[in-house]
């Protein structure tokens, strides 16, 4: 009994079993390539959230200070705070030039200090938040 030709080719060649393959491969790498980057992507966020947390945090502590503290003086170096990964870097600036309003009554004198918060992450020192204010003080 000779079989059909029909009844032979029931199943797949090695040929088409190979390039299915080849192509699912390629298929999953390009998906492990997109999930890696997305990974990556939520990582720097999550820095930058907790980065912006921190300077808001600093900055609501300051705020708090009476411009007079002597924590507010000016120095030499700004100060620095460890949290983790991220460095907290608190640099003021004493009497910053404010502009007054046109219709401003009297000639007061404006004590004023100008904050800055930066907040980086790791040894090359990238900056993921700033935060600037100036607090015054009319005398």
């Amino acid at each position: 009994m000779i079989p059909n030709k029909t009844s032979m080719k029931n199943g797949f060649t090695i040929i088409e079993v190979l390039v299915a393959m080849v192509f699912f491969s390629i298929a999953s790498m390009a998906i492990l390539s997109l999930i890696q980057h997305s990974a990556g992507a939520s990582q720097r966020v999550k820095h930058m959230s907790r980065a912006g947390r921190l300077a808001v945090t600093q900055s609501e502590l300051i705020k708090g200070l009476s411009i007079d503290d002597p924590r507010l003086n000016q120095t030499e170096a700004p100060s620095i705070v460890l949290h983790n990964q991220l460095r907290v870097e608190t640099t003021i600036r004493d009497n910053v030039p404010i502009l007054k309003s046109p219709g401003a009554a009297g000639k007061k004198e404006i004590v004023s200090k100008l904050i800055e918060i930066s907040v980086y992450m790791g040894k090359n020192e990238t900056r993921l938040a700033v935060l600037t204010f100036i607090k015054t003080r009319s005398l």
